[in-house]
């Protein structure tokens, strides 16, 4: 998982001519029961996790799932 920075510089940097096409899927702010989370060692999704996702989707230009 690419971090907010590195999202950034590429984002500056000019994709060349012919460029590969970018797919992604954002997930921001997901239901996990407590089990799975429990069973995965995944804390509590921090609140921030929405708005995290708005700030990379918009980077790929995606749409985030919330």
């Amino acid at each position: 998982v690419p971090s907010l920075s590195a999202l950034r510089k590429r984002a500056r940097t000019p994709m060349p001519e012919g460029g590969a096409t970018v797919a992604a899927l954002v997930v921001g702010n997901p239901l996990l029961p407590e089990e799975v989370r429990e069973e995965n060692g995944w804390p509590e999704i921090a609140s921030s996790a929405e708005t995290e996702a708005g700030i990379v989707a918009e980077l790929l230009e995606a749409r985030p799932l919330t």
